[in-house]
């Protein structure tokens, strides 16, 4: 399946306040390296920082629950408000400080009605 954006690089796009040094999405299985590295121009890194981060859930359905695309980017599905605040708390570099800018915008959408 396509890729499904999150943390950092999803919240710059839903709620810009720090600029992402990675981009992370979900995908339903690992892409074949053969395939994907010559497509993307890309390396594996097997230490320090890479600029690509791909997350394969045991639940893939579960984080496609919700998704999203923002207004000036159609063409990038987002994870749900809710799974970029749960994600952003999970670990990204001021993550908290980015969740918290996501959170107060007026069209955050939790989960609830």
């Amino acid at each position: 399946g396509l890729p499904l954006f999150t943390m950092n690089f999803a919240a710059w796009l839903r709620a810009p306040h720090n600029v992402p040094t990675v981009v992370s999405a979900y995908l339903d299985r690992f892409p074949d390296e053969d395939r994907l590295l010559p497509f993307l121009q890309a390396r594996t890194v097997s230490r320090g920082a890479g600029n690509l981060r791909i997350l394969v859930p045991h639940d893939y359905k579960a984080v496609t629950i919700g998704q999203q695309h923002v207004k000036d980017h159609p063409y990038l599905p987002l994870v749900s408000d809710l799974q970029l605040f749960l994600d952003l708390h999970g670990g990204e570099p001021n993550g908290e400080e980015q969740a918290a800018v996501l959170r107060e915008k007026n069209d955050f959408n939790g989960g609830w009605a």
